[in-house]
């Protein structure tokens, strides 16, 4: 997981924020982070696509769990499917990015 990237996210983004056609939150936990996209449902709730639990370490933060309630069926993945979070923390810090038009480079 790219840290920097992470930061540059971290820095932009409020708690939560709408943006075109969805939400983006930020919540920090006792232990981490929860980084997530929140898709507008049906009866106005918010539905996530995905989120992702971030654990602080020593090397900044690591993706250890993702939910994806709006993906049929439903996506759950934890720490042992380190590859596939890793790949998935970078797409959700992708869109936050061009959500707000910003460029990592």
């Amino acid at each position: 997981m790219n840290q920097e990237k992470w930061q540059m996210v971290l820095a932009n983004f409020d708690e939560l924020s709408f943006i075109d056609t969805g939400f983006y939150r930020i919540r920090e936990t006792e232990n981490g982070y929860k980084i997530a996209y929140l898709a507008p449902g049906p009866c106005g709730e918010k539905v996530q696509n995905p989120e992702i639990t971030l654990e602080k370490n020593s090397d900044g933060v690591n993706p250890v769990s993702l939910i994806d309630l709006e993906s049929t069926p439903i996506v759950r993945l934890q720490a042992a499917d380190q590859e596939q979070l890793l790949v998935a923390t970078d797409a959700l810090l992708d869109k936050f990015l061009q959500a707000k038009a910003l460029t990592f480079s």
